[in-house]
C-alpha cells in the first residue's frame, strides 16, 4: 500500500514547493555585464586591458599566416590548411587560417577605438588625472592595430557594431561610433592615424613620468614610420629609401641602452 501512495504524495510536495517559488525564469544574474558597465569609470583599466588582449589575438591572427609560409614557424600536425601555406600555396581565399583571421582584425580594430572612445571621456572628467595612463595606452593599443592593418591589408572595413562600414579602397571609410568618426579614405590614412595615436600616447606617458611606456611608443613610432615610406614607395622603381623620423625614433631607443630592442605584448 506504501508503495502506492508515494508517487502521488510526491507529486502533491513538488506542486507545493514549486507553487512558491513564483516564475522561475524571472531571475537577477548578479554577474551579467551589459555595454553600460564598462563604460563605468570602475572599468576603465580592464577596458584598456581588453584592447590589449584583442589587439594581440588580431595580430598574432594575422602573423601566423605568412610566418608559416616563410618558415618562421614550422607546421606540425594534421590541419591540412596550414600545410598548404608550409608548402606555399597562399592564393587560397578559403584558406581557413588566413581567412579566420580578418574577424579578430575587425574586432581588434573594434574594441581598440571603443576603448580610446571611452577612456577619452573619463580623462576628460572631473576625475581625469586618475585616467591618463589608461588612456595613453588605449591610444597605443590603437595605433598598433591599425598600423598592422595598414602593413598587412590591401582593404579593410571598420564596422561599428552590426552597422556595416565602407572600404577603405571607396575613399570613405571612417572609424568610430556615430557622432566620432574619423575619416581613413587610404591606407596611408590608416597608418597617419596609428603614427598620431602614437604621438598623443607618447606626450601622455611623458607627462605622467611612464618612462617604460614611453620608450615602448618611442619604438613602435619608429616601426610605423619606418613602414609608411615603404607603403608610399611601393611603385617606385628602384632606389634607395630614406627614413629620416624612423630613425631618429630608433635613435632615441638605442640611447636608451638597449642595442635589440623588442616590444613584447604580454599581459597575465
Amino acid at each position: 500500500m506504501m508503495n502506492r501512495i508515494k508517487a502521488p504524495m510526491a507529486a502533491v510536495a513538488a506542486v507545493v514547493v514549486l507553487s512558491g517559488c513564483g516564475d522561475l525564469l524571472d531571475v537577477d544574474n548578479p554577474n551579467s555585464l551589459v555595454e553600460e558597465s564598462i563604460q563605468q569609470e570602475a572599468a576603465a583599466n580592464g577596458v584598456a586591458n581588453g584592447s590589449l588582449w584583442h589587439v594581440s589575438e588580431a595580430i598574432g591572427d594575422v602573423w601566423e599566416g605568412p610566418a608559416v609560409t616563410g618558415d618562421e614557424l614550422y607546421w606540425i600536425g594534421s590541419r591540412d590548411a596550414w600545410g598548404a601555406l608550409d608548402q606555399g600555396f597562399i592564393s587560397d581565399n578559403a584558406n581557413e587560417f588566413t581567412d579566420a583571421a580578418f574577424p579578430n582584425l575587425g574586432q581588434g580594430a573594434w574594441m581598440a577605438q571603443n576603448a580610446v572612445e571611452i577612456l577619452a571621456g573619463h580623462a576628460s572628467g572631473e576625475n581625469g588625472p586618475d585616467f591618463q595612463v589608461d588612456y595613453g595606452r588605449a591610444l597605443m593599443f590603437r595605433g598598433m592595430i591599425l598600423m598592422i592593418v595598414a602593413e598587412q591589408q590591401a582593404d579593410m572595413t571598420f564596422s561599428y557594431k552590426q552597422v556595416d562600414g565602407a572600404p577603405v579602397s571607396s575613399g570613405n571609410a571612417a572609424i568610430g561610433s556615430e557622432g566620432n568618426e574619423i575619416p581613413l579614405p587610404t591606407m596611408d590614412a590608416v597608418m597617419g592615424l596609428a603614427l598620431s595615436s602614437y604621438t598623443s600616447a607618447k606626450a601622455i606617458f611623458d607627462t605622467e613620468g611612464e618612462t617604460d611606456l614611453s620608450f615602448d611608443v618611442t619604438a613602435l613610432l619608429a616601426r610605423a614610420e619606418m613602414s609608411r615610406v615603404i607603403m608610399n614607395n611601393r611603385s617606385t622603381a628602384g632606389g634607395a629609401l630614406a627614413f629620416p623620423n624612423a630613425i631618429a625614433h630608433a635613435n632615441t631607443v638605442l640611447a636608451g641602452g638597449s642595442t635589440d630592442y623588442r616590444y613584447n605584448l604580454s599581459y597575465s
